[in-house]
């Protein structure tokens, strides 16, 4: 009769360390999926323009914030993009963004006023952040208070 509650005690031991294994495994496995999204800190040089921006992509979209220095003041912007490539295809070229951006400029400069634009953009480089380290791209916003080009170099985690 002593026996039964030590069988009890070793299957209700041996019940819980399956539960526990198979948790843990179960949980490793989905920890270990790829990543399907990502964020990524990046600094912008434009010449006299230059800023950062945090940026999210997931699959083929991407949102970012930004803050850039100008002799002007500061300029903030809140841009949307998408891969284009999508549309057609398997495309398998270059990787390739354009959004609509927008553009607020803060003047520090009396005869200036505060502006804020909308304007498309177009870039090339790696907009994925779907694996940390990193990234470089090249973007072309077509006017308003921060048009023109900027070289970009970043870090995505």
């Amino acid at each position: 009769m002593h026996h039964a509650p030590r069988l009890r005690m070793s299957l209700v031991i041996a019940a819980m360390t399956i539960a526990v294994l198979a948790t843990t495994t179960s949980a490793f496995a989905q920890w270990r999926q790829p990543r399907t999204s990502g964020f990524g800190l990046s600094y912008a040089y434009s010449g006299g323009t230059n800023g950062f921006r945090l940026e999210r992509a997931q699959d083929r979209y991407l949102i970012d914030v930004g803050w850039f220095d100008d002799d002007d003041g500061n300029i903030y912007c809140l841009e949307l993009g998408f891969d284009p490539t999508e549309a057609f295809g398997e495309y398998g070229g270059v990787p390739f963004m354009v959004g609509l951006g927008g553009y607020h400029l803060g003047s520090d400069v009396d005869e200036i006023d505060d502006s804020t634009t909308v304007n498309f953009w177009a870039g090339v480089g790696d907009f994925d952040h779907t694996s940390s380290g990193l990234f470089f791209q090249y973007r072309y916003i077509f006017g308003g208070v921060l048009g023109g080009g900027q070289g970009i170099v970043g870090w995505s985690f």
